[in-house]
């Protein structure tokens, strides 16, 4: 954690606390650390999840969580995806669709 102007070591602790919603008095540093840790991971779980789920409903195709998820490792699926090339690609789609209407 970076050091900030004005804080101390119980500020460092009364944060990670509130991050993680346990009560700091019995654990240690490294434990507080550890639980805010698992706290944000499984809150982007829940975000990714969410996401993967969307952007699989609107594109047609299958993502992953891993796809959203910023500390999740992404399987290696050769080329990167440029956003621009894929929102176009699927706003031709959607006019074909809207054509054979």
């Amino acid at each position: 954690m970076a050091e900030r102007a004005g804080s101390n070591g119980w500020t460092i602790v009364v944060e990670l606390a509130a991050t993680s919603g346990v009560d700091p008095w019995p654990l240690t540093m490294r434990e507080l650390i550890a639980a805010a840790t698992a706290h944000c991971t499984e809150q982007w779980n829940h975000t990714a999840e969410t996401m993967a789920l969307l952007a699989s409903m609107h594109s047609g195709n299958p993502c992953t969580r891993a796809d959203f998820h910023p500390h999740m490792e992404r399987p290696d699926k050769g080329e990167s995806v440029n956003a621009t090339d894929e929102y176009e690609r699927i706003k031709r789609r959607e006019r074909r669709r809207e054509r054979r209407k």
